[in-house]
């Protein structure tokens, strides 16, 4: 019983290990240094550093321009805003001076 054992545990590995090999691609050196420059950390800091310092170039660039603002405000009254008096206090005021 135990020879059977080992020799389907020896048939499973085998059979698992067939595949696993079939399953691997073989990838020319361009594809593997194209590979390693896509998922290297260190390249995609570089290129976002650039990135950022060409941006920031841009922006200084663009603070050289000037600029020009406008604020303007339009009220259109019917009536100009008058206050009213009495005659009274008109007169008494004329008689005075």
């Amino acid at each position: 019983m135990l020879v059977n054992t080992h020799k389907l545990i020896f048939i499973l590995i085998l059979f698992i290990g067939w595949n696993t090999v079939q399953a691997q691609e073989v990838w020319t050196l361009k594809q593997c240094i194209d590979t390693a420059q896509v998922h290297n950390k260190n390249l995609q800091i570089n290129r976002n550093n650039i990135n950022i310092s060409e941006q920031k170039q841009k922006e200084a660039i663009a603070n050289l321009i000037p600029k020009v603002t406008a604020n303007a405000d339009y009220k259109y009254f019917m009536e100009l805003p008058t206050q009213l008096m009495p005659m009274k206090t008109i007169t008494e005021r004329l008689i005075k001076d």
